[in-house]
């Protein structure tokens, strides 16, 4: 079917048009979210910029010793030095980076391609984070959150990108080859490529050996086809290497004994995780039911069409490796849904594969599901902004009747939250995070 010449020449405009809508609504969302919880506790205290290496050192040292050996964490106390204005604009580019990796992931290229499905499918993946996740300003929003989810999870799917487009049928070192013509060029650049795995294997405990796995998958496929080439392996063994850091991390034995004490959790056991895992996978449905429910729909209308048994391989390892990330969490001593942001995003690859197999002449129809995801989305947009706007205020209050306080002697009094979080976090920042920050000496925070 040909295209009419006006909707050739509006197509592009629709989908850059989208693509700005998306970016201005994270920057301001960015702008409007406070420090939260464990920001001050990450944090060099009040005041405090020009810090010198050896501080930042042993303050990330002890993080990953004491408490958590995620590199999001280390991020997170990094951040704490630059101006938020900064911050905020970085933040949104990750997370935009992050949706293109998804939408890249799903369709195997670019937007661009067919500007109108490719407008509805970019408006479609923030509705299904937005409008899935529970808590998205946790991920995607607050500073913490994102460095330990959103950032790493960017950083891991970049990691095994590589990966995934050799699999695909195209190496990208050996392009960097080609356009330097230096072999020493293309081998450093490996080898840096390489030695990321070992930070990136500090990502997440049920992400990192979901990467492992898939890399080994692909691995072995590769030498199957006589395909592999040395740097895959290199990748592999480096990315587990990370991983296995991570997981026998004495940090990480401690905070798991730590929240298990706190939630009565039992040692972990065979018979323990037989017993979680209906719980944890019922929660896995519960939390991705909206990609979920368009996966299925997608399947159920237009199923019939899909005849490359490739498409429906491709989605089944989504849904496979989703449940494996989600399953693994039954180890946890509590679940909380930011952890299940790979399985989330596994199933919303899954969907966009689907879609992305239609021809032109559905093309025709996905503007009125660009408009219906837009009316979906608007509602919970407008709630999240107005909450954060809300928060916004009340804690630079708090954060004001804190500084205006530390000159006097007592106990400082500052009004305590009133906005209920519904989208933006799970919990209100603790007083104890403020001692922390301001270095109160023995001074304590009193809320009315």
């Amino acid at each position: 079917m040909k295209k009419p010449k006006h909707f050739a020449a509006i197509a592009p405009w629709v989908l850059w048009l989208t693509i700005s809508i998306i970016v201005t609504w994270l920057f301001v969302e960015n702008i409007q979210t406070p420090k939260i919880d464990e920001d001050f506790s990450l944090s060099f205290g009040y005041g405090a910029k020009d810090v010198d290496l050896q501080t930042i050192y042993a303050r990330l040292k002890m993080q990953y010793t004491i408490w958590n050996a995620r590199f999001g964490e280390g991020l997170s106390i990094i951040w704490d030095l630059a101006d938020e204005n900064i911050y905020n604009t970085v933040n949104t580019a990750v997370t935009f980076l992050f949706f293109i990796l998804i939408f890249f992931l799903g369709t195997r290229r670019l937007p661009g391609t067919s500007p109108i499905k490719d407008a509805v499918m970019l408006a479609g993946i923030v509705v299904m984070f937005l409008g899935g996740l529970k808590n998205p300003g946790e991920i995607f929003f607050w500073r913490t959150g994102s460095t330990n989810y959103l950032w790493s999870l960017t950083c891991l799917l970049l990691y095994i990108l590589p990966v995934f487009m050799l699999f695909q049928g195209k190496d990208v070192f050996a392009s960097v080859g080609e356009a330097t013509r230096s072999r020493a060029f293309r081998f450093v650049t490996v080898l840096g490529y390489v030695l990321c795995g070992i930070i990136v294997g500090h990502a997440n405990e049920n992400t990192s050996p979901i990467a492992v796995g898939f890399l080994l998958f692909v691995v072995v496929s590769l030498v199957r086809s006589r395909r592999c080439t040395w740097w895959v392996f290199m990748a592999l063994l480096s990315l587990t290497l990370g991983t296995l850091m991570l997981i026998f991390a004495h940090s990480t034995a401690h905070r798991f004994a730590f929240y298990s004490n706190i939630f009565g959790v039992q040692p972990l056991t065979a018979e323990s995780f037989i017993k979680n895992a209906p719980h944890t996978a019922l929660f896995w449905v519960s939390h991705a039911k909206i990609p979920l429910f368009i996966l299925i729909f997608l399947i159920l209308i237009y199923g019939c069409r899909l005849y490359s048994g490739r498409v429906w391989r491709d989605m089944g390892f989504c849904l496979l490796f989703s449940f494996g990330s989600a399953i693994m969490l039954a180890v946890a001593p509590y679940l909380h849904p930011r952890s299940f942001l790979l399985p989330f995003s596994l199933i919303v690859i899954a969907t966009l594969h689907i879609f992305d197999q239609f021809n032109d002449r559905i093309v025709y129809a996905t503007g009125i599901l660009l408009l219906f995801f837009i009316a979906l989305i608007t509602p919970r947009v407008l709630t999240i902004h107005n909450e954060f706007m809300q928060r916004q205020h009340e804690a630079n209050f708090r954060y004001e009747a804190v500084v205006s306080q530390l000159g006097g002697d007592g106990d400082i009094v500052i009004p305590a939250f009133k906005v209920k979080s519904k989208f933006a976090y799970v919990g209100f920042p603790h007083t104890k995070r403020l001692d922390e920050y301001f270095k109160l000496n023995g001074r304590k925070i009193v809320e009315y």
